[in-house]
């Protein structure tokens, strides 16, 4: 395996809804914050004697991944900390692997009821996967005081109680036509 030249760039975090001249506390939305990364790689799976060879040169791998991450927090009723994102990941190849099943093939002289056949196909893709989550947590503090117990006077404890949840569609389904 050769990797050829290959980059990532990223955006630091930001919000695009924040001010900077902003007067008093923030709203909501304005915490709203966005990222962006991209990642691209070029690699062929080679012998080195074959590695400047048209046929390899048409085996070559690569592609583009994207990545946008969106998140908020806020405290709501006083107390409770509330986080929500989502992520959007989408990726982009210049081929493709196309899988058939053939059946009645002769193989030596056997009849097998089918065969995979695998082919690689030049040409653009896309795939996108999302994902969402959200929670909520919050503090709960408390001290327990000791008379006659040596050195110890008091205990002090900090529960964090959350509750998260994550859903992400399971993209094998043939209705995203991916896999």
């Amino acid at each position: 395996n050769i990797v050829l030249p290959s980059f990532s760039m990223n955006v630091p975090t930001f919000s695009p809804f924040d001010s900077k001249k902003r007067v008093g506390d923030q709203k909501w939305y304005q915490k709203i914050s966005v990222g962006y990364s991209v990642i691209a790689t070029n690699s062929v799976s080679t012998k080195d004697s074959l590695l400047f060879k048209p046929q390899t040169l048409n085996r070559l791998s690569n592609g583009f991944q994207h990545t946008i991450p969106i998140s908020v927090n806020f405290t709501a009723l006083k107390y409770f900390n509330f986080t929500a994102g989502a992520n959007y990941l989408e990726k982009w190849q210049f081929q493709s692997t196309r899988q058939t099943a053939i059946q009645g093939i002769v193989d030596g002289g056997r009849v097998l009821p089918y065969r995979t056949v695998l082919d690689t196909v030049n040409g653009f893709n896309r795939s996108g996967e999302y994902s969402v989550n959200m929670g909520v947590s919050t503090k709960i503090y408390n001290t327990l005081q000791f008379n006659k117990l040596g050195n110890l006077e008091a205990l002090r404890w900090v529960m964090t109680p959350s509750v998260n949840m994550n859903y992400r569609p399971d993209f094998s389904s043939p209705s995203f036509g991916y896999y």
